[in-house]
């Protein structure tokens, strides 16, 4: 369900630039670093990249900042690392809810008769803020094959309020047809979307079901 890896981006540099504005050549800078003419044209040129060690030794010998001579990505960095905490931070959430879905099940079938107090709670919308009786347990908790398809498909669908309804499709139907109609729905214009993603593929999988009855 996740997307591709992208590529890494070259780093671009301002060595050349740097290296004029106090006259020094590509042999000077060269004899400088101690490398050769061709690997600093290189450098400049974007045909490889320096290094950390290098990249402060280019910085040193132009009497610059690091990143006066390798383009500032600290808001670039920013950026992405902000996203990628919410990420992480969903997660997390997505783990803690199986873990809470899990024990719901568990005390559902191990209930008394007389015990009556968690009726009427839902597995599909659990309350993100119950507490939770231990967080070494959570830590150590791990999902299984049919819990990972399900936080999966909830993500990728942008509906993890319905993470039990996904976990119960996952139990009830194998995993290729759930990814089979995954790709379906994720291959519909957003305009062409009625209510979501979510609710369209609900829909699919009961007319999966109708039909096969």
């Amino acid at each position: 369900m996740e997307n591709p890896p992208k590529r890494k981006p070259k780093i671009r540099n301002r060595i050349r630039y740097c290296r004029t504005a106090i006259n020094l050549g590509q042999k000077e800078m060269a004899f400088l670093m101690g490398v050769s003419q061709p690997q600093i044209s290189k450098w400049e040129n974007g045909g490889a990249e320096p290094g950390i060690y290098n990249a402060v030794g280019l910085a040193t010998a132009t009497s610059r900042m690091v990143e006066d001579v390798f383009f500032d990505y600290r808001q670039e960095w920013q950026e992405k690392i902000r996203e990628r905490k919410k990420l992480f931070d969903s997660k997390e959430k997505v783990e803690k809810n199986f873990y809470q879905i899990r024990k719901l099940e568990k005390m559902t079938d191990t209930r008394n008769d007389n015990d009556d107090n968690d009726n009427g709670k839902d597995i599909n919308n659990i309350d993100s803020n119950d507490s939770i009786d231990n967080d070494n347990e959570i830590n150590s908790f791990s999902l299984t094959k049919e819990e990972l398809l399900a936080r999966d498909l909830a993500e990728g669908l942008n509906d993890k309020t319905n993470l039990g309804f996904y976990l119960a499709a996952c139990r009830k139907y194998p995993g290729s047809l759930l990814r089979e109609i995954y790709s379906q729905v994720k291959q519909i214009p957003e305009g062409k979307i009625k209510k979501s993603r979510g609710a369209l593929f609900n829909y699919l999988i009961q007319k999966h079901e109708k039909k096969n009855c």
